[in-house]
């Protein structure tokens, strides 16, 4: 049985013994994310609007009002004013979920494409484009889970409302290991193709290895929060920003990767699995 240790070990040496085909392709997604991110972010005329609002009320109250206090002043104001700004306030998050939704499937089905492709060395682009796009129709609907998924978290919290912290945590953390696991276990090459069966295969496995799959999702949780310390203080700078996303990416491929070599090798492995 693989340790934490070990497992690391075979993610960096994995990692190292295709690291320029690696950072080509995150290098490649990156600059299509940020790309895609620069074209549809939303405008600077919703964020004058949001500003100049919330100054206004920051002017009434004073530096750093409560949050009580800015929803009564919000209550104060003119019909045509509250419509006006919850447009905006819907608009800007509507087109940032929209750009974290689909910079997310982007990242994702590359990631796992990338692993799967490498780890039995038949890379191609040819190979690497398609895989990725049969991976997206999976990724998407394991996405799309979250939505029944946190409607029943919410009516179990409304039923008993005192454990709501609790619950609300419990269930995020749940649904981000499901998650991952379940992308780590579609990128093994010759995994069925049925979505219920991946996802049936994800919740037995993840229970049986509950402790590695947190170690894994803990360290890649530090490390992108130490790379947002480090990045913040260049959040206006575009360099700095791209140099951010690779960094982030490199991190997600090696979350993936330790998953996909647990999974690996706890798990009979294909004899064309060139990575052992």
């Amino acid at each position: 049985m693989p340790t934490f240790t070990s497992l690391m070990t075979d993610t960096y040496n994995f990692i190292k013994n295709h690291f320029m085909t690696i950072i080509l392709v995150i290098v490649g997604v990156s600059v299509l994310t940020q790309l895609f991110t620069s074209f549809f972010y939303p405008s600077t005329e919703i964020h004058d609007q949001i500003k100049s609002l919330m100054d206004r009320i920051n002017i009434q109250q004073g530096d750093n009002p409560s949050f009580d206090i800015i929803m009564q002043k919000l209550m104060q104001l003119s019909e045509m004013e509250k419509k006006q700004f919850v447009a905006t306030i819907s608009s800007y998050a509507m087109k940032c979920i929209f750009i974290m939704f689909i910079n997310s499937l982007i990242i994702l089905s590359c990631i796992c494409s990338l692993i799967g492709i490498i780890s039995i060395n038949q890379f191609s682009w040819s190979n690497f484009f398609t895989r990725a796009l049969r991976l997206t129709p999976q990724i998407l609907l394991i996405s799309l889970c979250a939505i029944p998924y946190f409607i029943v978290i919410s009516i179990i919290i409304s039923l008993i409302p005192f454990l709501a912290q609790i619950i609300l945590i419990v269930s995020i953390v749940f649904f981000m290991l499901t998650y991952i696991v379940f992308l780590a276990i579609i990128t093994t090459p010759n995994m069925p193709e049925s979505f219920t069966q991946s996802l049936i295969t994800t919740l037995n496995y993840l229970k049986q290895q509950t402790p590695m799959v947190l170690l894994g999702f803990i360290s890649w949780l530090v490390g992108t929060l130490a790379l947002s310390m480090v990045f913040n203080l260049f959040r206006n700078n575009f360099i700095f920003q791209f140099i951010e996303s690779i960094a982030n990416n490199l991190l997600v491929f090696a979350l993936f990767c330790y998953l996909y070599r647990l999974y690996s090798l706890t798990k009979q492995v294909s004899t064309n699995d060139s990575s052992h």
